[in-house]
């Protein structure tokens, strides 16, 4: 099976006195996380180039194939100048999955590499709705199961004389910068949707403060010889967690309160340009969060990611820097009167596991709950649309 990418962690690395910076990329046969290195010296040189480009009173500069292809993974995926990548156009992968019902799932894509299994309507319909999430999103499933199918099945059923379109437009490894790119890329493209839907992922989202730091040309939170090897035996023994959460939170207990406070910044000024650029023309809004699987009490307790901790050297309570970051972002989006929903409340009463067992990505049942969730929103501002 190729490897591919489910989880995106970004972080700083120190060995032997030279900074290693890359991805980890998680490689279910094998079971653990392989880290792609990336040279000091490559992002070095972005940090540089990309900061003396920042204008004033800008947050991001646009990077180029060269740049992307250097100080990120694309692992098999294109470039793309609006999300930095994209799936590749017009797969149909089988992925081999004992955890699915089948004991597989389908990875395709469209002729614009959207996880969708139809190509975009040339003419615009009723209700189109954009999402924009990670894998998580993305669906490590069929996309009729993924969240995005499951909502446009269910706008379509409430309504069998309005026509819907829901464009999948999440990719692994993609956070709040990322999702920005989403809406202008379909703007760019002519496909304008009537609401656009960012689903944030707390377990690992929280990492695009490293972008940051490349347009801004600010440090990263310090690393040392030690936690590079304690993060390297994490990876090998503990993957599913060191992806979906603990390598986030390891981040942010190196760096302190100032990373913490700048994940604030981050995400509520990527999402409010989100908002900014809906608001202007007339598109509908929507934050959901999603939680990482560490704020589930079952999930929390799941045997890899009480290991993981203590091959980190982390104390359980460190995972509540998770939810307190997405209790800020909330917060931050209320103040803001931007529409939002947390996916906490619901998945906290439900009986059933809402994550793969395997490697901690949202399952079939999780991507429903979340459909039945959101559906019903939707049809309401809809309906305060006067449609």
């Amino acid at each position: 099976m190729l490897q591919r990418l489910l989880a995106l962690v970004l972080g700083l690395m120190l060995a032997t006195g030279v900074g290693v910076w890359g991805y980890y990329e998680l490689q279910p046969e094998r079971g653990h996380l392989g880290f792609k290195e990336i040279s000091d010296e490559a992002i070095q040189e972005a940090t540089e180039e990309a900061s003396a480009r920042l204008e004033v009173d800008a947050f991001r500069v646009p990077l180029d194939e060269q740049t992307v292809s250097e100080i990120m993974s694309l692992n098999g995926r294109v470039y793309d100048p609006h999300c930095y990548f994209r799936y590749r156009e017009n797969q149909d992968t089988k992925r081999k999955w004992k955890a699915h019902p089948d004991g597989y799932w389908m990875l395709r894509t469209n002729s614009l590499g959207l996880r969708m299994d139809e190509e975009l309507l040339e003419r615009k319909p009723d209700l189109r709705v954009l999402v924009a999430g990670d894998s998580h999103m993305a669906g490590l499933c069929n996309n009729s199961e993924s969240f995005s199918g499951q909502l446009a099945q269910r706008l379509a059923a409430a309504d069998d004389a309005r026509s819907v379109e829901v464009i999948n437009g999440s990719c692994g490894a993609y956070s709040f910068f990322h999702y920005l790119g989403v809406l202008e890329r379909m703007l760019h493209l002519g496909y304008e949707p009537d609401l656009f839907v960012v689903v944030v992922f707390g377990g690992n989202d929280f990492n695009a403060n490293v972008l940051w730091h490349v347009f801004h040309g600010t440090e990263r939170a310090p690393q040392t010889k030690e936690g590079v090897a304690r993060r390297a035996l994490c990876a090998k023994k503990a993957a599913k967690a060191l992806g979906q959460a603990l390598s986030q939170v390891e981040y942010f207990v190196r760096g302190g309160e100032a990373e913490i406070e700048l994940a604030g910044t981050v995400a509520d000024t990527v999402l409010g340009e989100m908002r900014r650029q809906c608001d202007e023309r007339g598109i509908g809004f929507l934050v959901v969060y999603l939680p990482a699987p560490t704020e589930l009490p079952s999930e929390a307790q799941e045997t890899a990611v009480v290991r993981g901790l203590e091959m980190l050297e982390l104390g359980a309570e460190t995972l509540e820097l998770i939810p307190r970051m997405a209790d800020r972002m909330l917060l931050d989006l209320w103040k803001a009167q931007t529409p939002h929903l947390d996916l906490r409340p619901p998945f906290l009463e439900q009986d059933e596991r809402l994550y793969w067992s395997v490697d901690l990505h949202l399952n079939l049942t999780g991507h429903a709950v979340m459909a039945d969730v959101v559906a019903p929103w939707v049809e309401d501002w809809w309906a305060s649309r006067g449609q």
